[in-house]
């Protein structure tokens, strides 16, 4: 998602996306990402000299710049705030996959299920800071975001199968009709929220036009949004096959 322009051949894709990952970690907004680049871009051109010779490691050379300018990290409550809007559709999400796992006529709600929500929590405020810091490198963010879904989910069914004593049972239809609803609403809302406000803050070259900027900020955070729903159709076309399966070797 950096490839707003061409770079000099000097300039390793690696060297610069580990610039513009460390660059995001200090909270160095996106236009001025792309201003730093094209600043590196054009010293390279002009001296012949490769990134690495002329600036030194990425890590090192950010650290130097963000130094000069006083940047500091964005401070935890911010991404719990974010967190808040994401928790919903988190949700929603562990609910429906517990009702694909469950094999009764009731979605028997667990200790392990509770503890779960703590579990959930967590992995939000973690899928939140990922996105917020890796997504403008290319499809690196969504891969991250993903991994840490998938680590999530591995965590709170492990959770629920081992912590099995029942606190209350709910019909499967009921809870994975509510479970739908907050994935899709909340991901409904956050389209919403995305054509009125975007939050996504990608790599844009100087002088690009501010409505095309936009945009793309736009289609980020729209997909971050229907992130969870399409997790959860691939999870549960996972689940339905394995179970499947299972049925046929019986």
């Amino acid at each position: 998602m950096t490839d707003t322009w061409s770079t000099a051949p000097t300039i390793s894709p690696g060297w610069r996306d580990e610039l513009v990952l460390a660059l995001r970690m200090r909270d160095v907004p996106g236009s001025r990402i792309g201003e730093i680049l094209a600043e590196v871009d054009e010293f390279c051109a002009d001296s012949g000299l490769d990134a690495q010779a002329a600036f030194g490691a990425p890590a090192t050379y950010a650290e130097s710049l963000t130094a000069s300018e006083g940047r500091t990290r964005t401070p935890l409550r911010d991404d719990l705030r974010t967190t808040g809007r994401a928790l919903v559709g988190f949700v929603g999400l562990v609910v429906v996959m517990a009702c694909v796992v469950d094999d009764g006529p009731d979605l028997a709600i667990t200790v392990g299920w509770l503890l779960g929500l703590a579990v959930v929590l967590v992995g939000c405020v973690l899928t939140v800071r990922v996105l917020g810091r890796t997504a403008p490198v290319r499809w690196r963010g969504m891969a991250a975001a993903a991994g840490v879904i998938v680590a999530t989910l591995g965590a709170v069914v492990a959770l629920g199968m081992l912590l099995t004593t029942t606190v209350a049972t709910v019909p499967d239809a009921v809870a994975v009709t509510v479970g739908a609803l907050l994935l899709v609403g909340d991901a409904i809302v956050g389209t919403v929220r995305a054509r009125r406000q975007p939050t996504a803050d990608l790599v844009s070259a100087p002088g690009a036009d501010p409505e095309w900027v936009r945009r793309r900020n736009v289609r980020a955070d729209i997909l971050a949004a229907w992130l969870l729903p399409a997790f959860a159709v691939v999870g549960v076309g996972i689940l339905l096959g394995m179970n499947a399966l299972l049925d046929r070797l019986a």
